[in-house]
């Protein structure tokens, strides 16, 4: 498996690379790809500015297609308790690869909390501790602000065209 890590507007330093070379290396089964791309995560929310993008490329076979995408969005607070938010896309497939989106908590010790499953909303803009959703890209062009001051809703509702639009749902 070949690796390839393109980093936009980031210098990386020796000692990010170090990490991330031994976190790949040392996970060779199937079992540990979950905490390679956790140990990924956390890297990248240790050593990121808000609103960064980093991209990872892995390379398995030459037509398959599996891209990680990463913006760190910030910390907002809950209940007094400081959360790191990361917006992870992953495109991945063959000839017409599908893409994923998820909104992913991590607590300031990095354990990770869990995440919204976002298919088909595009990237939130937090601002203090309010998330604004607007997908201004598809059909819908309507806006939904979640305020996180008192909790971390189990489920979100994205609105689209009045009535209609999307549950996204919290999973730990």
């Amino acid at each position: 498996m070949n690796v390839l890590l393109v980093i936009m507007n980031y210098n990386i330093n020796f000692r990010f690379f170090w990490v991330f070379f031994l976190l790949f290396f040392s996970c060779t089964q199937k079992e540990k790809d979950k905490s390679f791309v956790e140990g990924f995560e956390i890297l990248i929310l240790k050593n990121s500015k808000v609103n960064e993008n980093i991209e990872m490329k892995l390379n398995s076979s030459k037509d398959k297609i599996k891209v990680y995408s990463y913006t760190f969005l910030g910390t907002l607070e809950v209940r007094q308790k400081k959360y790191l938010l990361l917006y992870k896309t992953i495109l991945s497939g063959y000839k017409s690869p599908q893409l994923n989106n998820y909104l992913i908590f991590y607590d300031t010790e990095y354990n990770k909390i869990g995440y919204y499953y976002m298919q088909g909303i595009d990237m939130p803009v937090l601002k203090g501790n309010v998330l604004i959703f607007s997908n201004m890209s598809s059909d819908c062009k309507q806006i939904q602000t979640v305020d996180f001051t008192d909790e971390i809703p189990e489920q979100i509702f994205i609105p689209c065209n009045n009535d209609e639009g999307d549950y996204i749902n919290l999973i730990k």
